[in-house]
């Protein structure tokens, strides 16, 4: 009997030890389960109004920051901002100088799986000051990157355009965007080379 209860004792002081050990690894890993709960709720009210498909400017804001939005609303969205043209003529030098990542194009909105969203990474660069346009262009992670480079890059905001000549296709008409949308984070507007483009600044 003794030793019946002294094991009897022993699996009981095994269980809570057990028990004691499953609420520290238990605990933390609830916490974090909360706090991505948590998080992603946040998100989700943050961008509850940039979800909206009633609203064009949301739905190129979900397409530049969380890549959520279908292609074919994109597209819509851009033609319809465009077709107001509420910018055009409106969005300052600051909005558009710097570097963004282009994030869509409508030249692959139909193309399947791709859906319109750049599938390598592109990185244009205006450099409005200096006069350049630079874009790398990241293809597989054991290439070296590709650089486009324009040249005598030139600014029009009143008609909210820039045009540049490609570095040794000089003799090719220059490539002009004309923008219609730009915010903080997002600049969208018309290539003469690829259509309609969604970018998010970097």
């Amino acid at each position: 009997p003794r030793a019946n209860m002294r094991l009897l004792m022993a699996v009981l002081s095994c269980a809570i030890i057990v028990s004691h050990v499953a609420a520290f690894i238990v605990q933390p890993m609830s916490l974090a389960v909360n706090h991505r709960a948590r998080t992603d709720l946040r998100a989700c009210r943050s961008t509850a109004l940039v979800c909206s498909a009633s609203d064009p400017a949301g739905t190129i804001r979900a397409c530049a920051l969380l890549r959520s939005a279908d292609g074919a609303d994109v597209v819509a969205a851009m033609e319809a901002i465009e077709a107001q043209g509420t910018q055009i003529g409106n969005i300052p030098t600051e909005k558009v100088a710097g570097s963004f990542d282009l994030v869509f194009s409508s030249t692959l909105a139909k193309v399947p799986l791709i859906n319109g969203y750049m599938p390598t990474k592109e990185v244009i660069t205006w450099d409005i000051e200096g006069a350049k346009m630079k874009l790398d262009i990241e293809t597989l992670p054991f290439l070296p990157k590709v650089r486009v480079e324009g040249n005598n890059l030139t600014w029009n905001e009143a008609a909210s355009k820039v045009a540049y000549t490609i570095k040794n296709k000089e003799d090719k008409p220059p490539s002009e965007w004309t923008f219609f949308f730009a915010d903080d984070e997002v600049l969208a507007g018309r290539s003469s080379v690829t259509g309609l483009n969604v970018l998010k600044r970097l």
